[in-house]
Formats: structure tokens, C-alpha cells, sequence
């Protein structure tokens, strides 16, 4: 595995990644491993991320609404290898107010138009180093992802926490995606015209 990096940016962040789509009867497997480690879910969020068009990379305009809670945006560019199994990423975040995004939505749009919209609810767990995310994604289905972030320790400690937490989970058991949910929307979409264009 190589470490992209985010060119021109101090913030960039890395972490180690991986998705797996798990169908939804069998979500209960995971979320029982989970529990057995002792954790519990964190937060419950609705997500919508609005892709650009961008010549490298991924840039995304992410909006999280939490019962009760005023909604919270954040613009989030990230780099990341689309082959099957974990991937390192380089990723950046920007904080907004809901205001702002949403008058930078508008502005980026002149330039970068929107290439795809990403609806899901995500459970967030937390173990150790490691984000456990599962993700039901509207048009998609179920998924289960790990991020492991890179913090204090060293890339291999990491990778080694990273390994851990698939066997500890089972998820060697269901199919690895290769891409984003973004490649994943729009394949379902072009899917769908060639359909009804037959």
C-alpha cells in the first residue's frame, strides 16, 4: 500500500480504510462482535455529501444532522487509492456553519459542479484508533467501514490495530468495494438510464 498525499495542504490527515457492503439481515453478526469488544455506539448521524467535479482527488461537501441538534457541515478533500482492500488516505477537513456551506455550495458549484449526491444513516463506534461505521446508504444498501486513524503511533502499529479489528469483526466474511460511495451512486444511476433506455 503507498500514502497518497494531499498537495498544497498543511492539514492533511491520514488514515487506514476499508469498506465492505454487508447485507442488511446479517448487520446483527457485526454489531454482536462489536458489543462483545465492549463498545457501544457513539452517535447515530444523518449524512448528505455533495461530490464536485474535481481533477484529482475527492472533494466533498458533507452535511451531519443529529436528533436535536442543529445540523453541522464540514468540506472534506481527500486522496485515496480506489483498489480493493484497506487503502491509506490523506484526507483534510474544514468546519462550517450551515450557512456558509451552504453559500459555498453555491459558489463552488459555478466552477465545480456537483457530480453526485450521497444520502446514508451511519452508527459511529469507536475502538481504540479505529472508526467502526454502519452505514445504511439510500439507493445502496448496507455497509460496514473501519478507519483506522493515523495519530501517535507508527503506520505499522496502525495497520496491525487495522487487521485486528477485520478479523476481530468477521468482515473478511462479506465483499470489499474498491470505490467510494460516490462511484457506487453513480453506477446504480447509469445502471438505472441503461434500463429504462432499453
Amino acid at each position: 500500500m503507498t500514502v497518497p498525499d494531499l498537495r498544497h495542504t498543511t492539514a492533511a490527515r491520514r488514515n487506514l480504510e476499508l469498506k465492505v457492503r454487508v447485507p442488511r439481515p446479517e448487520l446483527a453478526v457485526v454489531r454482536d462482535a462489536i458489543h462483545h469488544l465492549g463498545d457501544t455506539v457513539r452517535e447515530v448521524q444523518r449524512q448528505e455529501d455533495r461530490y464536485f467535479t474535481v481533477p484529482g482527488g475527492r472533494l466533498k461537501l458533507r452535511t451531519i444532522a443529529r436528533e436535536g441538534e442543529d445540523a453541522r457541515c464540514e468540506l472534506i478533500a481527500y486522496r485515496r487509492p480506489d483498489e480493493r482492500g484497506s487503502r491509506w488516505s490523506a484526507y483534510a477537513i474544514t468546519p462550517l456553519e450551515s450557512a456558509t456551506a451552504e453559500s459555498l455550495a453555491t459558489t463552488l458549484a459555478q466552477v465545480l459542479p456537483v457530480r453526485v449526491v450521497v444520502r446514508k444513516r451511519r452508527e459511529i463506534y469507536l475502538h481504540g484508533a479505529t472508526r467502526i461505521h454502519v452505514d445504511d446508504v439510500e439507493r445502496l444498501g448496507t455497509f460496514v467501514e473501519l478507519e483506522t486513524v493515523i495519530g501517535n503511533q507508527a503506520d505499522n502499529e496502525a495497520a496491525a490495530e487495522h487487521r485486528h479489528m477485520i478479523e476481530t469483526l468477521g468482515l473478511g466474511a462479506w465483499p470489499v468495494e474498491a470505490g467510494s460511495y460516490s462511484d457506487l451512486v453513480e453506477a446504480d444511476a447509469g445502471h438505472d438510464r441503461e434500463c429504462q433506455a432499453r
